[in-house]
């Protein structure tokens, strides 16, 4: 048994700015996820699992507009690997984002209404 889908939703890093330091980081830390899944021959993981990765408007390299566009590839390519070892199911989403998955639609969208609708509210 292994989980058929697993969705990353961000943000990926606690601070919001956007200087080439935070891009390095964020590529190293999909990195280090990536190496963990390959050095404890997670095959299940690496093999069958779709790895679905959504930004918020708070990452690196994502305009702050609605919806938000999908990561870089440059960001996610030591999560994914080379050769024989590489995760082989990954998709890099828009935020929000639709997901049909067995029969059923689903949204993921990774925002803070309630802020909003706090900062908005009458008293």
């Amino acid at each position: 048994m292994y989980p058929e889908v697993i969705v990353l939703m961000g943000d990926f890093l606690s601070s919001e700015s956007n200087d080439p330091d935070q891009f390095d980081k964020l590529r190293q830390y999909f990195e280090e996820l990536g190496d963990i899944i390959r050095k404890n021959e997670l095959t299940c993981l690496r093999e069958h699992t779709q790895w679905i990765i959504m930004a918020s408007s708070n990452d690196v390299g994502v305009c702050n507009i609605f919806p938000n566009f999908k990561l870089s590839d440059y960001l996610i390519e030591g999560f994914k690997g080379k050769g024989i070892n590489r995760i082989k199911k990954i998709m890099l989403a828009s935020n929000p984002m639709r997901l049909s998955f067995k029969g059923k639609e689903m949204v993921f969208c990774r925002y803070n209404y309630f802020k909003k609708l706090k900062r908005n509210h009458l008293e």
